[in-house]
């Protein structure tokens, strides 16, 4: 529980600062942050699968629960996701939300599939 609890902490502030950051440097038009952090959370648990598939890399449960329950978990949101695609609905911006479900979603699983194949190609 306390990776979890730790790990957890460390993903929400750094989804935090990556939002913010993205916001003030893109604009506060599209929901960049969210976007950014959902992809690059798809990408680095697709490494650690990879790394994890091979028998030489186990690590024990409770850093994994650390690492892709709490950091990941946190640092990605679906509810973010979510009322990001209501707000972009509600201001009539039918495009953006469709464009960003299509890349979220698609993104999330190219980036996961990137990151598993390359992490396990240079094992």
């Amino acid at each position: 529980m306390a990776a979890v609890a730790v790990g957890g902490a460390f993903g929400a502030v750094s989804r935090l600062l990556v939002t913010q950051w993205l916001g003030l440097t893109m604009g506060r038009g599209f929901p960049w942050g969210t976007l950014a952090v959902n992809l690059v959370g798809s990408f680095l648990i697709g490494v650690l699968y990879g790394w994890w598939s091979h028998p030489a890399h186990q690590i024990p449960v409770v850093w994994r629960a650390g690492l892709v329950v709490g950091f990941l978990g946190a640092l990605t949101t679906m509810s973010s996701f979510s009322w990001d695609v209501f707000e972009l609905i509600q201001k009539g911006q039918l495009w953006r939300a469709s464009a960003y479900v299509t890349v979220t979603v698609a993104g999330a699983f190219v980036c996961t599939a990137i990151g598993a194949v390359t992490t396990m190609r240079y094992l």
